[in-house]
């Protein structure tokens, strides 16, 4: 009796330590790079003023557009699993200083169309210093569905930013 009390109590404290469930319709995802500052020796910056999101479902995809993230990130692109995850980078647009950020805040599948809802970040002061052009790279658990034929779109506070289908080698 005392054992099974033991290892009821263990996993009910357990429980409280996991991360919660993705919603449904969600697909889980991990950060492999989220970059908000000007320090991109040895990368290019995505250049241009408007937001992007750029799709990619294999290695050859990824590996043509590496050069917009930092070494440390192409060395984690290098470790993905293709077979079980496509890559996702969103990308603000260039910014006028410091303090200016993106972030994924979920990956939902509905039907044919995979919506990559972002938070944005705001400096509380006016910006200053160099151009930023603030990314998140995420890689995302592929759905039982075939990801080809999706539309992908960048939802930000419920508003449709632009939709884009994958990059292809």
């Amino acid at each position: 009796m005392r054992i099974s009390l033991a290892a009821a109590v263990l996993a009910l404290g357990l429980a409280g330590c996991l991360p919660p469930a993705p919603a449904a319709g969600s697909l889980p995802f991990t950060t492999i790079e989220r970059k908000d500052d000007a320090a991109y020796i040895g990368q290019q910056q995505y250049n241009a003023l408007d937001p992007g999101l750029l799709v990619f479902l294999d290695a050859a995809s990824a590996a043509e557009n590496e050069d917009l993230f930092s070494q440390a990130a192409r060395e984690l692109l290098a470790r993905v699993d293709w077979r079980t995850q496509f890559v996702v980078a969103v990308f603000r647009g260039w910014q006028g200083g410091s303090g200016y950020g993106v972030t994924v805040e979920r990956v939902a599948l509905e039907g044919m169309l995979l919506r990559i809802h972002v938070n944005s970040e705001t400096p509380d002061d006016p910006p200053s210093g160099a151009v930023t052009s603030p990314y998140h790279l995420i890689a995302v658990r592929r759905p039982l569905a075939p990801v080809e034929g999706l539309s992908f779109e960048l939802v930000l506070a419920d508003a449709i930013l632009l939709t884009t289908t994958p990059a292809r080698p």
